[in-house]
């Protein structure tokens, strides 16, 4: 190992980068030539390998990582002999376009060799590098989709991308195998998509401009800010703006046309079960004339599981800019309700109505692990040291328990529907919409989740409404929750349960006050 250090050492005085790979390769042969053994700690771990050579080899490598991927790459540090060689010499060179070269010859069998010139011809050939990969980079083709890093990789050549690793001072080896730096490659890669975007005379797209410059004009609606960034190509133009947002509407139009009239979201697929929410989005509803305010509905579709995989063929950008006359009409079209008059429907209830006692007090192994649990975690809460804090809050205690690992949670939003969420008619269409999506993915049931408000006029509307007798309205978990610790407060309010819970530490005082 120090042998092979040493010679590392010299090769970077030299100005020659190493592909860690090759570099392992050559310990290899140097281990076996030699009659020993290579430690099983390499062998398991790479990683181990590579932090015995940095600690050896010292602050004169540095290392970075391509983009793609891959080997770790070795190359001289900032305290490296060679560049305070460069430094130390700098006054007594001719100049900066002189001729005088050094051999590239290598001893120690570097496996990559950048040709040691001049400063100005070594930054040239970079330069002239560098600024032909980006001319064979595509870019970002799939317009508003796939703004990821996956895409943002994609569009960054990986030369573009160690110069610019080189410039924040590489990374540690120990991150080999592991993530880097996000907040560091994040930058670079900002960096680099504004010289994508730059160099190609801003012909050539990338993931940062066209999200920058929808969420910039989603957020402000200003044509004035987006044109300011627009000049410092940081986003693209409002023009380009306008009309991938015409996309993006004619898109989603020929989607809904194309299912009879039903919209359905492109990462909701047929083979899992779908759950259904709706809200109310009210802005400025306070104020005093009524004017700028905004009251819509706004629909999801859930799926457990993670969503499928972009289809290919990404529409084009169309050239128009604006989407025809009344185009949102069908989508923007309410049902009537259907409510008896003069009256409030009653509950209605199908199938067996009998309620299973014996469910709710069998004893079975689980429960009997989690009231073992609980009253653990209560009698160490009552010994616990008030200075040590040892003992977990009792959310602490069950995330720290737990192994259930569900699936990623795919989200399917729908267009917002431009109509009051507590209306009758509204909420009328909300059901037939997700009633229509249950249909089309083949699914019988239809389960929707509201709040409080929500959830007692969709249920007075599935009462009135046999057409809707397979769908079940159900309250959200959290609105659930409170209507219980109301209960719960109605019946124990003056009887102390407010000072209990805070002498033992499972609310705070403004919690406990709170609930009741």
């Amino acid at each position: 190992m120090m042998q092979l250090c040493r010679d590392l050492s010299v090769g970077l005085a030299r100005g020659h980068v190493y592909d860690m790979a090759d570099v392992w390769d050559k310990y290899e042969r140097m281990c076996s030539e030699m009659g020993t053994c290579v430690p099983r700690s390499y062998q398991s771990r790479r990683s181990t390998f590579y932090s015995a050579v940095q600690q050896l080899v010292g602050p004169k490598a540095s290392y970075v990582r391509p983009l793609s991927k891959g080997s770790l790459l070795m190359y001289p540090g900032e305290k490296s002999d060679f560049l305070i060689s460069k430094t130390l010499t700098k006054s007594r060179q001719r100049g900066m376009f002189s001729s005088d070269s050094e051999s590239t010859e290598d001893e120690d069998g570097g496996v990559i060799q950048f040709a040691q010139g001049n400063a100005f011809q070594e930054m040239a050939h970079v330069a002239l590098r560098v600024r032909q990969d980006l001319l064979n980079t595509p870019g970002h083709s799939s317009t508003w989709q796939g703004l990821d890093q996956e895409h943002v990789d994609q569009v960054i050549p990986n030369s573009l991308y160690l110069l610019l690793r080189m410039l924040f001072g590489g990374i540690d080896v120990v991150h080999e195998g592991i993530e880097e730096d996000n907040s560091v490659k994040q930058t670079v890669c900002s960096i680099a998509q504004d010289i994508v975007y730059a160099v190609s005379n801003r012909r050539k797209l990338t993931p940062k401009h066209v999200g920058l410059g929808l969420a910039l004009h989603q957020a402000t609606r200003s044509e004035a800010l987006l044109d300011l960034f627009h000049a410092a190509n940081h986003t693209i133009g409002i023009d380009t703006v306008r009309r991938i947002d015409t996309t993006i509407a004619h898109n989603i139009l020929q989607r809904f046309a194309e299912n009879g009239y039903v919209y359905i979201p492109d990462n909701i697929i047929k083979e899992r079960m779908i759950h259904c929410s709706c809200d109310n989005i009210d802005v400025l509803e306070a104020t005093l004339d009524g004017k700028n305010t905004f009251h819509c509905t706004q629909m999801m579709v859930w799926q457990r599981g993670p969503a499928p995989q972009q289809r290919q063929g990404d529409p084009d950008i169309l050239r128009s800019r604006a989407i025809r006359p009344n185009a949102l009409q069908e989508f923007q079209r309410l049902d009537h309700a259907t409510l008896p008059s003069g009256q409030r429907p009653s509950p209605s209830f199908s199938g067996n109505t009998e309620i299973e006692i014996e469910w709710f007090s069998n004893n079975d192994n689980e429960r009997q692990k989690a009231r073992a649990k609980d009253l653990a975690w209560v009698v160490s809460r009552i010994y616990d040291d008030e200075e040590d804090g040892s003992v977990p809050t009792w959310r602490a205690l069950n995330e720290a328990t737990s192994i259930v690992d569900p699936h990623v949670t795919t989200a399917g939003m729908l267009p917002i529907l431009q109509a009051p969420a507590d209306d009758n008619d509204t909420l009328t269409t909300v059901i037939n919409r997700f009633v229509d999506i249950s249909n089309h993915t083949g699914q019988k049931h239809t389960i929707i989740t509201a709040d409080q408000p929500l959830y007692s006029r969709g249920k007075e509307l599935v009462w009135a409404n046999a057409t809707f007798s397979n769908v079940i309205f159900l309250m959200g978990g959290l609105h659930i929750c409170f209507n219980f610790l109301k209960a719960i407060g109605q019946h124990m309010e003056s009887a102390g349960l407010d000072d209990l819970w805070t002498e033992a530490g499972v609310y705070a005082a403004n919690t406990s006050c709170q609930t009741f």
